[in-house]
């Protein structure tokens, strides 16, 4: 077990609770934790997928944002990494900007044990209200929660964000094609799925494959498939369909900024 700091604050309302944890180490269960009454896997593969995407996204998008944080972070700015998941991408950030706070929460904790001196990593669920002050944060980043956040789910969650956003700070959002943003997104990365891609796709199919055997155990109670028929179709799909259809998802990024008056802004 390591060391843990708990604290809980509650909402406005007082009905949603976030009960967030400051993660120093990682617990004593190996492959699953629990939060909330939920399951979540923190096998050290998942770990390792999340990493894998990590690299392989900055690639295609030629970095790790496209906002322009050179000119716009300065001493103490805060950054908030939503669903940070491995952390690296906070990790990256905190060593960019050294004269930055960077925060990651996620709800699940596969978090590095070691980190710079100025990212804080917190476990805690995005949906309920945050445990941070309003006008708190200079820059916000998401990415790839599409397949976490349901449809209902979003714009209590952009309002949340936007109460935490300073006037005049930018939420950058990557998301991949399935959450409806073809009439928003001004930019797109057409990211190739499999062997005839190349190594990127390779990398990308091996992720895919990777992530839907990571929640097999919660799909197969909703199908007629047992673990082994669920497991050689997720294989045939990502060793021979998505060679065989060249298939492909596209990458999304949005900016929008937070006006003075507290609107949005799409950039």
């Amino acid at each position: 077990m390591g060391i843990t700091i708990s604290y809980e604050r509650s909402s406005g309302d007082g009905n949603d609770k976030n009960d967030e944890t400051v993660i120093n180490k990682g617990n004593s269960e190996p492959n699953y934790d629990w939060l909330d009454g939920d399951k979540f896997p923190t096998k050290i593969e998942e770990s390792y997928r999340l990493y894998a995407r990590h690299f392989a996204l900055k690639h295609v998008c030629h970095g790790n944002f496209t906002a322009p944080l050179k000119e716009t972070i300065t001493k103490g700015s805060k950054i908030l990494d939503v669903g940070c998941g491995s952390g690296q991408w906070s990790i990256e950030i905190a060593q960019m900007f050294p004269d930055a706070e960077i925060y990651g929460i996620d709800i699940s904790p596969n978090f590095p044990f070691i980190a710079p001196y100025n990212c804080t990593f917190v476990r805690g669920n995005i949906l309920c209200r945050l445990s941070f002050e309003d006008n708190f944060f200079d820059f916000i980043w998401i990415r790839n929660l599409y397949a976490e956040i349901t449809n209902k789910d979003w714009p209590p969650l952009m309002h949340e964000l936007k109460r935490v956003l300073k006037s005049g700070g930018i939420i950058e959002q990557h998301e991949s094609d399935g959450l409806g943003f073809e009439n928003i997104s001004k930019t797109y990365r057409s990211i190739p799925l499999g062997r005839w891609g190349g190594r990127i796709g390779e990398i990308n199919a091996t992720n895919l494959k990777q992530a839907y055997l990571t929640i097999q155990p919660w799909l197969t109670p909703f199908t007629e498939l047992t673990e082994d028929e669920y497991n050689r179709t997720i294989k045939q799909i990502v060793d021979k369909e998505l060679n065989e259809y060249h298939s492909y998802t596209n990458h999304h990024i949005i900016l929008v900024k937070k006006t003075i008056s507290g609107h949005w802004w799409f950039s």
